[in-house]
């Protein structure tokens, strides 16, 4: 398990992404999942600082057994939801829905975490058991 408290400036985004991708590549995983989780991360984390982390985000990477568990917390309030991306953004939801086999909320006290799991194997499958499209590839 992998945790760092960093601090609420746009800039943490990027940090926070070669954190995780210096700690994944060190923990020996396929390419695939490093740059996945450096999608999910950065968006994860530039949502927790936007939205009210005047107190820092918390980033807690955990692998086990081909899955990786991403969480950050932030004391900002409300649930994050996807929204219809435009020129001015709001595509970072969409972005973790597309490559995470599963992403939620959930509220301690006055902290909530935004956590997103990943698959060594790849995105979740859609309906008819396809991958969906790469989001990146838009």
């Amino acid at each position: 398990m992998y945790s760092m408290r960093l601090p609420a400036q746009l800039e943490t985004s990027g940090a926070a992404r070669a954190l995780a991708t210096t700690w994944l590549h060190d923990a020996g995983v396929t390419q695939r999942l490093v740059d996945d989780a450096a999608v999910v991360v950065s968006e994860l984390v530039t949502n927790a600082v936007r939205v009210g982390a005047d107190e820092g985000v918390v980033l807690r990477l955990d692998l086990r057994d081909g899955w990786l568990r991403v969480e950050v917390d932030d004391e900002g309030p409300g649930t994050p939801r996807p929204r219809t991306g435009g020129e001015d953004g709001g595509w970072g939801l969409q972005l973790v829905d597309a490559l995470a086999t599963d992403w939620g909320t959930e509220r301690h006290d006055h902290r909530k975490t935004v956590w997103a799991e990943l698959s060594a194997a790849g995105p979740r499958l859609a309906d008819g058991g396809t991958r969906l499209a790469d989001p990146r590839a838009r």
